[in-house]
């Protein structure tokens, strides 16, 4: 009795161990997948970049100042914008958004009306350009510069990427769009007039 006893409480706690390990691999796998859904999905796995996901605030400048943005008067069906080391003309029907805190810039396709100096967080309009940024991965030619795209899922929509390497002063294109109203979203995809603009950035040229 007592040997039938003992077979019992080995064969349940060989059970129970069993059941403990299946729900730790069901515990991690789960992890796992939603650890592989939150991650950045590429158009191309060789090209990455390393950048926050939508910000429009970056440091300021090393003395502490900020670069103070110029935008010229319209030339033809552009406006010009004057940043450090480069030169950047956009469509004159679209409207600028530039920050007090960071020489970052922001464009809005939907509304012509500047915003100047505007203490910037997190990115208002649909296309962001950070200025300074990192880029790291394959590139390929875009206007003479040498451009890593990028394409990714956000919580709230798509968001595609130029990293513009200059010489100088690398810029990081994004472009966001969703089906809804949200903040730093647009409806339309501005893919190509992002690459039409990028081929008319000026690099050195600016004041």
């Amino acid at each position: 009795m007592e040997d039938k006893t003992r077979a019992l409480i080995v064969t349940g706690a060989v059970l129970l161990l069993i059941l403990a390990l299946i729900v730790a691999a069901i515990f991690y796998l789960i992890r796992f997948i939603q650890g592989r859904q939150v991650g950045v999905t590429t158009t191309n796995t060789q090209n990455t970049i390393n950048f926050s996901p939508s910000p429009s605030a970056a440091a300021v400048l090393e003395n502490g100042t900020v670069n103070t943005p110029v935008v010229t008067q319209v030339q033809g069906d552009f406006k010009t914008y004057n940043g450090t080391g480069f030169q950047l003309s956009y469509p004159k029907n679209w409207g600028l958004l530039t920050c007090s805190n960071s020489q970052n810039i922001e464009l809005d396709p939907y509304n012509s009306t500047d915003q100047l100096k505007v203490a910037c967080d997190y990115s208002q309009k649909s296309i962001t350009v950070i200025v300074g940024a990192q880029c790291d991965g394959q590139a390929s030619q875009i206007g003479g510069l040498n451009v890593i795209t990028s394409n990714k899922m956000l919580s709230q929509g798509n968001e595609k990427s130029w990293c513009v390497k200059t010489g100088g002063t690398n810029l990081l294109f994004t472009n966001r769009v969703s089906g809804n109203e949200v903040r730093g979203y647009g409806k339309v995809d501005q893919s190509q007039a992002i690459e039409q603009l990028i081929s008319r950035i000026k690099v050195g040229n600016a004041s």
